[in-house]
């Protein structure tokens, strides 16, 4: 009996100090948690948010989850079609990556004939086009990831400068495009306008990273990054919107064509600007 009453309370003693194991590392994690809340949104002022707050423990874990989605799904899309630009200055490679989504047709009338079997001038705006604008994909999701940023300034500042000059020459080089275009005039009017947005929002990027205004050199790449993206997003919104609204050889007849690119061009590029608003908005620190 004395034996078994030893060996219980040796168990009730197991048991109790198994709660207050548990105990802790629960208070410890809703204190950790609490103070990443208190803590998330501070301004480089120093200032926070409202004291009275109640934090959630949902909600900035839930917030993490769907932002980290977003930067993989979009970076890997980035890399896809940066790697997709920067070889396209290769007739044959051009012709093999675009004929199967295109066709051999469409391929011939917008591209073949446009810019490879084309002028030397043409040719060389349209490779300075593409060439950088591929870089532009391939450097620019390095720029989002903040472990880069603290731990390799360096590194964040000269692919960022590279990115920038990148943008630089691949907007130029599109203009001289302009004045042969096949895509029609609306096309033109909405590549001229968000190319003159482009390049403002580069300049302004980079001054206000010189100027070591980090909450707007961050909102100013933001929305750089929407109107580039938008290049690949636009692609992808014109193929559903063929494919739902349009017979299957739309591109071959050119007022048809023409539709279809002034959708694309403007409602890719002005969706993407407002859903980069939208994430700004979103993600704005909140002053106190």
């Amino acid at each position: 009996p004395n034996m078994k009453n030893r060996t219980d309370t040796l168990y009730q003693s197991m048991a109790c100090l198994s709660v207050r194991s548990v105990s802790a590392e629960i208070s410890s994690w809703f204190s950790s948690n609490c103070t990443a809340q208190q803590s998330f949104g501070r301004r480089t002022d120093g200032q926070t948010r409202d004291k009275n707050q109640t934090p959630s423990l949902i909600m900035p874990s839930l917030k993490a989850i769907i932002l980290t989605t977003l930067y993989v799904l979009m970076s890997a899309a980035a890399v896809h079609f940066g790697l997709y630009a920067v070889r396209i200055w290769h007739e044959p490679t051009h012709r093999a990556l675009s004929a199967d989504t295109l066709g051999e047709a469409a391929y011939e009338l917008w591209f073949y004939s446009s810019y490879h079997n084309s002028s030397l001038y043409r040719y060389a705006s349209f490779c300075m086009h593409v060439v950088p604008g591929g870089i532009t994909f391939l450097l620019f999701p390095l720029q989002f990831l903040r472990p880069l940023r603290l731990r390799f300034p360096a590194v964040h500042r000269w692919t960022g400068r590279v990115a920038l000059l990148a943008v630089v020459v691949s907007i130029l080089a599109v203009f001289p495009l302009f004045w042969q275009s096949l895509m029609g005039i609306n096309c033109i009017a909405a590549a001229s306008f968000f190319g003159v947005l482009t390049l403002l929002y580069t300049v302004l990027a980079y001054r206000s990273a010189r100027e070591k205004r980090f909450a707007d050199h961050r909102e100013h790449t933001i929305r750089l990054w929407a109107l580039l993206f938008g290049v690949f997003y636009m692609r992808v919104l014109i193929g559903v919107i063929g494919a739902m609204l349009y017979p299957a050889n739309a591109l071959l007849h050119k007022p048809t064509a023409h539709e279809l690119f002034s959708l694309e061009f403007w409602l890719g590029w002005c969706t993407a600007s407002a859903f980069a608003e939208l994430y700004i908005f979103a993600t704005r620190p909140v002053t106190a």
